[in-house]
């Protein structure tokens, strides 16, 4: 394997193809919500949406998550059919847990009615989540597929996928809401077709690259095994992702009991957060799959120094971007209020992007350190940072800060960059204190090449024995070498 190419590669792709993912997902549909249906069936539908997407894409895209260890070590142990073996235990995951997901959406319109919400609301909401079902399936298929290619540093083709099914989910909206008048079944419809072009564009992809194509095969007997073993890495991946998503659920929720104003200038913020968290959160990708790639070559020092380079690029790009939205807090506020409502919102809304801008640069580093402890596979440990972080330390911090403190909206805000700092401290103190990067670069890379059948895949015909007596000596050296 040659090493530079892939590292201009990898270190580049996974950060914009991640952040091109997250941002259409979030973005183009709500923007319609307004025109095509009353205020108070649009904030509804909105409310009901977002929970939807938190339940279900947390869990189905936590799942995923456990792809960029598995295949990142893999293909930098150089056993390329393990790739595909994983690729396809992912997806039989991602299709059982999809399973009770759908009953459970399936009841949505019961709830909503049975905790008092307006029926004609309750509909529209109810309408919406249905039709996204199939919608879902096809997403979480492709965001599978998706980690499966930025593991082996082929996210190109999932950015370019990503940036041109944006651009035409805008013209599916204006043609299905403005112009031909469906509006929460154009909208729905919309959101069908993109996510079904993003998996059939990066399907057809896979099957026409020839690199690629070397471990992308249909399922085998392989590809049933080891579910628990997968399960492993994924449970973990999706507890972690869960708890931090939810968390700004408890934030929200602590906001409607400070004020209705409080709440909307909270929500704003958090849209904002939630759009400039893309940065980080891509180089959380690309820190998973360079330090997972380094790992499963059982090379712990370029591993350590891929992990210091994304968290210092990631820094600098973090710090120019909190800069820029403390110094035009002020435009940025001005997007989202009225003259009307300007005088109880805008300084809150201010005031809190100041502080998000903190929370950018010491979240954003915390991100980062748990990409590199993904990479290494110890995402139990992650999990359990995430835990005291989020749920020990900042919840409570924020609690103390907006009410007993009087700080209001903002103190919630000042208890995220409590808990990002101490998130901080947790992770300094267990890679470098706690974790024998050496021993785990020889015990994942003597694992997965143990495992046999390297470079090889189902549309490819070698000898198995080939590269046999070759492989003892280097095994014995790194036993050896692992002892000493």
């Amino acid at each position: 394997m040659q090493t530079t190419p892939a590292t201009t590669r990898s270190s580049r792709n996974p950060s914009p193809s991640r952040r091109c993912r997250s941002t259409q997902r979030r973005w183009p549909s709500p923007l319609f919500w307004g025109r095509s249906l009353p205020y108070w069936s649009s904030l509804r539908t909105r409310l009901t949406s977002g929970r939807q997407a938190i339940f279900c894409q947390s869990i189905i895209l936590g799942l995923n998550g456990a792809l960029q260890t598995l295949v990142s070590q893999s293909f930098g142990a150089g056993n390329i059919r393990e790739c595909g073996i994983i690729l396809n235990r992912g997806r039989i995951v991602a299709f059982l847990a999809f399973i009770p997901i759908v009953i459970i959406l399936c009841l949505c319109e019961p709830f909503m009615l049975a905790v008092g919400m307006d029926p004609i609301a309750s509909e529209y909401a109810s309408t919406y989540t249905y039709f996204l079902i199939p919608a879902m399936f096809f997403h979480s298929q492709f965001d599978a597929t998706r980690q499966y290619l930025n593991s082996q540093n082929k996210a190109q083709m999932v950015m370019y996928t990503m940036i041109v099914t944006s651009m035409l989910h805008f013209v599916w909206l204006e043609v299905f809401v403005k112009s031909w008048g469906w509006d929460i079944y154009g909208i729905s419809l919309a959101t069908i077709i993109t996510y079904f072009s993003n998996f059939a564009a990066i399907t057809a992809f896979c099957l026409w690259d020839k690199e690629v194509r070397k471990s992308f095969f249909w399922f085998t007997k392989e590809s049933s095994q080891d579910l628990k073993g997968y399960l492993k890495v994924g449970i973990p991946s999706t507890t972690m992702l869960c708890l931090e998503w939810w968390s700004f659920e408890v934030l929200a929720f602590m906001a409607g009991y400070i004020s209705v104003s409080a709440l909307s200038a909270h929500v704003v913020v958090l849209n904002t957060h939630v759009l400039l968290i893309m940065v980080p959160l891509g180089a959380q990708v690309a820190a998973t799959v360079l330090v997972g790639q380094a790992m499963g070559e059982g090379n712990h020092r370029k591993a350590n120094q891929y992990f210091k380079l994304v968290a210092l690029y990631n820094l600098i790009l973090n710090g120019l971007i909190a800069v820029w939205m403390h110094v035009d807090r002020e435009g940025l506020a001005d997007i989202f209020t009225s003259e009307e409502n300007a005088g109880a919102l805008k300084p809150m809304i201010m005031e809190a992007y100041s502080i998000d801008a903190l929370i950018l640069i010491f979240h954003g580093l915390a991100m980062v350190q748990a990409g590199a402890v993904r990479g290494l596979g110890m995402l139990e440990l992650a999990t359990w940072m995430v835990l005291i972080a989020f749920y020990l330390v900042a919840l409570p911090a924020a609690y103390l800060f907006a009410f007993p403190f009087n700080m209001g909206m903002p103190g919630l805000w000042w208890g995220v960059v409590t808990g990002g700092i101490a998130e901080i401290a947790l992770y300094v103190i267990i890679l470098r204190y706690f974790c024998n990067w050496k021993a785990l670069a020889v015990k994942i890379s003597m694992e997965l090449k143990e495992g046999g059948n390297m470079l090889m895949s189902p549309n490819m015909s070698m000898n198995r024995s080939i590269s046999k007596g070759l492989k003892e000596p280097l095994m014995d050296q790194e036993r050896r070498h692992a002892i000493n």
